[in-house]
């Protein structure tokens, strides 16, 4: 019976050493797992400003092709103001870009060209009733 006894306390330091094994190997996972946290996080906010830096980046340049898209490029000329361009003549819009007038060539009856108009700007006229190009005409651009 002593012997009996004593084979159990045995047994039961050995499982008791197990279980401090067990233990201690579960302490050390936990510790593993809390510093691999620790890493992350200080990672994660090391990089918090640089990726916050380069994501409003990424919107203003999104926001300036957006813009220049929608609003677009123009001569910025004034409005109402007449030029020829070519055989062509022209009047800046509203919305600050040139516009097609008339296209001097495709009047029929007579010769027609785009030049300086004497009641001001440039317009299609008959090419006898062209002012010179240095007349200095108000209202465009040559």
């Amino acid at each position: 019976m002593v012997r009996e006894a004593r084979g159990r306390v045995e047994e039961m330091r050995r499982i008791e050493d197990l279980l401090r094994e067990e233990l201690e190997a579960c302490e050390r996972d936990r510790w593993v797992k809390e510093s691999m946290d620790r890493v992350w996080m200080n990672t994660m906010h090391a990089m918090r400003w640089p990726v916050t830096i380069i994501g409003t980046l990424g919107i203003v340049v999104i926001l300036l092709i957006v813009g220049f898209t929608l609003l677009g490029c123009h001569d910025g000329c004034d409005k109402n103001a007449t030029r020829c361009n070519g055989d062509s003549a022209e009047m800046c819009s509203s919305g600050g870009d040139w516009t097609l007038i008339a296209d001097c060539s495709e009047i029929e009856g007579a010769a027609f060209e785009c030049c300086a108009d004497p009641a001001g700007g440039y317009n299609c006229m008959l090419t006898t009733e062209c002012l010179p190009p240095d007349a200095g005409v108000d209202g465009g651009a040559p």
